[in-house]
């Protein structure tokens, strides 16, 4: 591509929509051109907060815009696999939120469009762009810690109330699929290990008109051994110790060492080895969704495939549906 810019055409222009313009806006390589919503006046709105000149509610109308490099798909789960399809179909690369799809039907039929190419789509599975998490891997890789004999994750987060599918499992797949998978995807990531089974408990505490809950735990055994217990809720207080409207963990204990990253306090990563004692390594401040469209738009702008492995994208979804199976069922589900 002979240019320095991206110009992307954004789908969906709810809170992660937005979350994605202020980023594409706020870097050099990134425009946000065009955006799509079939309702013209929240479209209106949306187009004059971010100084958008095309506006369209026909996606056809999008997508055979020739100004339009990329398209960025933030819609409901249910909706991506149409969305990145008809995108593709279109001859335009794909940027799509977490998950890829809702079901592993979907995915599959995806990747034989795609052809299992790595230039054509990238999933904005969020963690895998932390620098921390980054870290993470490359220490568990090195041996640095020994073999992980334990994983501990947790995600608290405010119920997303404003919009009622994110509590239709049928669309979102509950507080597992669309929260969990952060740390579900993080975790068989920075492991890299087989899958030997998966158990999943849940409850609903404070979303009585919901029927989905709004707590839960995954157990995924890996074949090494690895026990990762990785839980969540919707029922973080609106005021709480954090800095922000989230509270997040990962620890990971190893044979000959540990790591923690800690988000209640600071973006440090602490991390233990015997013999050396505690360090604080220091992360780079780029936010995380700018981490992840600018590298989606460097890839695009020298030609080069997206470093994404579909393996694993693949294995998280098929972990977050298996554990949604577990805890209806009370059983544990192998593999």
């Amino acid at each position: 591509m002979n240019k320095e810019i991206v110009n992307f055409g954004l789908i969906g222009i709810g809170h992660i929509g937005q979350v994605h313009a202020q980023c594409i806006k706020e870097l050099t390589n990134s425009q946000l051109v065009a955006a799509y919503h079939p309702n013209s006046k929240k479209l209106d709105q949306f187009s004059k907060k971010f100084q958008i000149n095309n506006k369209y509610t026909d996606l056809n109308d999008l997508l055979n815009d020739d100004n339009i490099d990329v398209i960025d798909i933030c819609t409901p789960t249910h909706t991506h696999f149409e969305f990145i399809e008809k995108s593709i179909k279109s001859n335009k690369k794909v940027l799509v939120e977490k998950p890829i799809t809702r079901t592993l039907e979907e995915f599959d039929k995806l990747m034989k469009i795609i052809n299992n190419k790595k230039d054509k789509l990238m999933v904005a599975q969020y963690c895998r762009f932390i620098p921390e998490y980054q870290m993470a891997k490359k220490i568990v890789m090195n041996g640095d810690i020994g073999i992980p004999v334990q994983v501990s994750a947790y995600r608290h987060v405010n119920a997303p109330t404003y919009k009622d599918w994110f509590f239709d499992e049928n669309l979102s797949g509950g507080i597992i699929l669309d929260l969990m998978i952060h740390d579900i995807d993080a975790t068989i990531w920075i492991l890299d290990d087989e899958i030997e089974s998966v158990f999943a408990v849940a409850n609903n505490f404070l979303l009585e008109k919901y029927d989905t809950p709004d707590s839960a735990t995954v157990i995924i055994k890996f074949k090494r051994g690895t026990i990762a217990a990785i839980n969540g809720t919707w029922i973080l207080p609106k005021e709480f110790y954090t800095s922000c409207n989230i509270d997040t963990l990962l620890h990971i204990f190893g044979t000959k060492g540990v790591i923690e990253i800690n988000d209640r306090t600071n973006m440090f990563m602490k991390v233990f080895v015997s013999g050396q004692g505690f360090k604080l390594q220091e992360s780079d401040p780029l936010k995380t969704y700018k981490s992840e469209i600018n590298y989606f738009s460097e890839c695009i702008l020298r030609n080069r495939p997206f470093n994404i492995d579909f393996n694993t994208i693949r294995a998280s979804l098929d972990v977050c549906l298996k554990a949604l199976e577990s805890y209806k069922l009370g059983t544990i589900i192998k593999y």
